[in-house]
């Protein structure tokens, strides 16, 4: 290779950057126990990456109730923003009656712990976990 001035093509792997910003804790309110007594309880969601060929990465974001066992509110968008999260909250509160000190269990990521999400589960009475 050398001899005929060849070289071979490297593509980088991708490597996310880390945050400066310190890392937020909340405390794990579900700790494994998934059981229920009724709807509207207990609630997990999460953010699924979902790469397309027309439209690149998509994200589906959805809430599903541990009672149920079914999805009750999702997004779908071509960015992982807050307004999802926020759209999908709208959704499930339209539909569902929320009792006071419901349990929303997430990951950790920028769009969940948000000020803007914080502030909706507070006022909504809902319990971060």
């Amino acid at each position: 290779m050398k001899q005929l001035n060849l070289r071979s093509i490297v593509v980088k792997k991708y490597r996310p950057q880390r945050s400066n910003k310190p890392i937020i804790s909340k405390e794990d309110l579900l700790n494994q126990n998934i059981s229920t007594k009724t709807i509207c309880e207990k609630w997990v969601t999460y953010i699924i990456c979902i790469p397309t060929k027309k439209n690149g990465w998509c994200y589906l974001s959805s809430i599903m109730d541990l009672h149920t066992k079914k999805i009750i509110s999702y997004t779908f968008s071509k960015r992982m923003t807050v307004d999802c999260v926020i759209q999908k909250l709208n959704k499930a509160k339209i539909h569902y009656h929320i009792p006071a000190g419901m349990i929303l269990h997430t990951d950790l990521c920028s769009q969940f712990t948000a000020r803007e999400v914080e502030q909706w589960l507070e006022t909504n009475k809902i319990r971060h976990s």
